[in-house]
């Protein structure tokens, strides 16, 4: 069982002049495992998890689920087992108690740090943190089988990066498996177990954090 992205590539056309904006991408995230990507911005890396999830359309490769390739009449199952919250958020209309699984996501909401209250606060006057967290907060409670999510401690103090993290490991030790997207090499250290570094829409190197981003494993142990 797993999550895999084959040789992924992606490139559009600007004025005539094809720009590459991934190319020859491949990860594979385990149920209990945790994927980190990151790189500078501008490098691909959430155009890379917008390509996992068929949100862009991708110019060579395949994403399969469990050995499974997923295709167009699948998408809908994919989205159901793997559950992802985007960098920018699109919050909709209305309270976070309107979605069908607040209830289930109560537990969550404290795990994060979040006040009851913002349950019956509109999304749009929730602080770009608080909506992040209630966005990863209904992810969990819906129970998919991965959970990814881009640039997730986005708008976070350190605490609540902090305590994130502690929900990403938790997720992965129930077998949850996890693909993240962050430039926020401090939050990976604490949480992944493998790391790929992208330039220019291309991987660089990938191997565990301390052969990666060994500086910011260093911080963590200092602030363990």
């Amino acid at each position: 069982m797993s999550l895999e992205a084959i040789s992924i590539a992606r490139a559009i056309s600007i004025s005539g002049k094809v720009k590459v904006l991934v190319h020859d991408v491949s990860l594979r995230v385990e149920p209990g495992g945790i994927v980190g990507v990151t790189g500078p911005s501008g490098c691909g890396k959430s155009t890379l998890l917008r390509v996992v999830m068929g949100l862009d359309a991708r110019s060579a490769g395949e994403i399969r689920i469990d050995g499974d390739a997923v295709m167009a009449s699948t998408l809908p199952e994919f989205r159901r087992r793997v559950a992802m919250v985007p960098q920018r958020l699109g919050l909709p209309d209305g309270t976070p108690g309107d979605v069908p699984t607040v209830a289930a996501a109560r537990d969550w909401f404290e795990a994060l740090g979040l006040d009851s209250e913002v349950i019956s606060q509109t999304w749009t006057s929730l602080s770009g943190g608080e909506a992040r967290r209630a966005r990863i907060a209904m992810a969990c409670a819906g129970e998919p089988d991965y959970l990814v999510l881009d640039e997730p401690t986005e708008g976070l103090d350190a605490a609540s990066a902090k305590r994130l993290a502690e929900l990403v490991r938790e997720q992965a030790t129930s077998g949850r498996g996890v693909l993240l997207v962050s430039h926020d090499e401090v939050f990976l250290a604490r949480t992944a177990d493998h790391v790929l570094v992208m330039y220019d829409g291309e991987v660089h190197g990938e191997g565990p954090p301390r052969d990666l981003i060994p500086a910011a494993v260093s911080e963590t142990e200092r602030d363990a």
